[in-house]
């Protein structure tokens, strides 16, 4: 019985030890769940890809996504990650790719170069779920540290996950934020939307259209470096209030605050929005039986 082979993978960048880490492993035996959730746990990315399935000829892809306490649908990075490994460990070729994962059935389409590819991964616009108000941006500001003025507006918006999208006064106030875990919690749940997703408008003039900080304790994650799914929600709000024109794209810069920066490109066009990426490997190993 063969080993699971094990890498690690920094996604949205090419620089190791930058970018968003993800554990990935292919799996050469069958894990049941608690198995996966230990692993992912040992491994200690905030996600990891355990890609159970391939038919590469097919164009086709099975992977499941775990945290440390639980399985996720869909993880933006993590797929990334997942493809890179596909096309530099397995020469997977380009094209578009079905994956299947606990989320549904996503398109994912690989090119670029065969040792950097550029993933791509499309993701629906559900639009907007609620405009926070007066107690909300009262509560949002106290949880976030800063002051209400701060806070220059805020939304819940959906792509496949509702984020809750806050734009900051300046990038001091951004980098500077003191986040109440506790508080920020009480108010994902009472938003119904876990996942924060503050940022600067970085003006016209600018090659990055915002800076970024991802807060997601609801989750168990404090912060995440680099959120490829936050930042096509972040795209598609910006598109509807005229910031991006239908057929643009965006490119996000986070994980600065961390030490661990990396871009994400979005590109929106009718009811989707297109996150590209890449990704650089930084260890392989095996797994013990």
């Amino acid at each position: 019985m063969g080993h699971n082979k094990l890498w690690m993978v920094d996604s949205f960048t090419t620089v190791p030890f930058t970018g968003n880490p993800a554990g990935v492993l292919l799996l050469q035996r069958s894990l049941d769940e608690q198995q996966m959730i230990a692993i992912a746990r040992e491994i200690g990315a905030s996600e990891s890809a355990f890609i159970a399935a391939e038919d590469l000829e097919r164009f086709r892809v099975g992977i499941r996504f775990f945290t440390s306490t639980q399985e996720v649908g869909i993880c933006t990075h993590a797929t990334i990650a997942a493809f890179h490994v596909l096309v530099t460990e397995f020469d997977a070729p380009f094209g578009t790719y079905e994956m299947h994962s606990g989320g549904g059935s996503f398109s994912v389409t690989v090119g670029g170069q065969a040792d950097h590819p550029t993933i791509t991964l499309k993701q629906p616009d559900k639009g907007l779920q609620h405009i926070l108000n007066t107690d909300e941006l009262c509560a949002l500001a106290e949880a976030l540290g800063c002051e209400v003025e701060a806070c220059q507006e805020a939304v819940v918006w959906k792509a496949t996950t509702p984020r809750v999208l806050v734009k900051m006064s300046s990038k001091t106030v951004l980098n500077n934020l003191q986040v109440d875990r506790n508080l920020l919690i009480a108010l994902g749940e009472r938003l119904a939307s876990p996942g924060f997703y503050c940022y600067t408008d970085d003006g016209a003039e600018s090659p990055i259209a915002a800076h970024t900080r991802m807060f997601n304790p609801g989750s168990g994650i404090d912060e995440d470096p680099v959120t490829g799914n936050a930042a096509a929600t972040l795209a598609l709000y910006q598109r509807s209030v005229g910031l991006i024109v239908d057929g643009g794209r965006a490119i996000y810069a986070q994980g600065e605050a961390m030490g661990r920066p990396g871009v994400v490109a979005v590109t929106v066009k009718g009811p989707w929005a297109y996150i590209e990426g890449q990704a650089t490997t930084v260890w392989a190993g095996s797994l013990i039986d």
